[in-house]
C-alpha cells in the first residue's frame, strides 16, 4: 500500500511513499528534531500569513531559511580563536599540574592536554551533527519519493 501525499493536500506534484519507506524514515534518530523544525516552520508561517497561498509561500521561505542556517552552521569554522585559547589554557594547566613528575611530566602534560581537547572537539562535532541531523531525514524522504 502507498500513501499519495498529493491526494491529501494541495500539492502540485504527487509524492509517493510506501509503508516500508515510512517505517524506515520513522526509525531515523533525527525524526524528532525534524518534527520540531517543521512545527517551528508551521507556527512561523501561520503568524506571517493570512491566505492559503501566502502560507505556502511563507512555509517555503521559512523552511529554506532554516536549511540555509543549518548548512551555514556546518560550513563555519566555528570559533577558531576560542579553540586556540582553550588549547593554550589546557596546555598551561596540564604543564603546571604535571611539573612534579619531572621528566615524565612533559609526556603526561601532552597526554592530558590531548585527552581534554579531544573530548572538547568530539563534543562540538556531536553537537553540530545533532543540530543538522534533520537534514538527513529530509534527504531520506526525498530519496524515497524520487523512486
Amino acid at each position: 500500500m502507498v500513501v499519495r501525499v498529493a491526494e491529501m493536500s494541495n500539492l502540485t506534484h504527487p509524492y509517493v511513499l510506501g509503508w516500508d519507506d515510512i517505517a524506515a524514515i520513522r526509525r531515523l534518530p533525527a525524526i524528532e528534531r525534524l518534527r520540531k523544525v517543521l512545527e517551528e516552520v508551521e507556527l512561523e508561517a501561520a503568524e506571517l500569513s493570512s491566505t492559503a497561498n501566502s502560507i505556502e509561500s511563507s512555509v517555503r521561505t521559512i523552511y529554506d531559511g532554516k536549511v540555509r542556517d543549518a548548512v551555514s552552521g556546518v560550513e563555519r569554522s566555528g570559533g577558531g580563536l576560542a579553540h586556540g585559547l582553550a588549547e593554550l589554557v589546557v596546555g598551561i594547566a596540564a604543564g603546571y599540574g604535571t611539573v612534579a613528575l619531572g621528566p615524565y611530566g612533559l609526556a603526561a602534560a601532552g597526554a592530558l592536554g590531548a585527552t581534554v581537547m579531544t573530548g572538547l572537539h568530539v563534543r562540538e562535532i556531536r553537537r553540530r551533527r545533532q543540530a543538522t541531523a534533520w537534514l538527513g531525514v529530509m534527504n531520506a524522504v526525498s530519496k524515497a519519493t524520487a523512486r
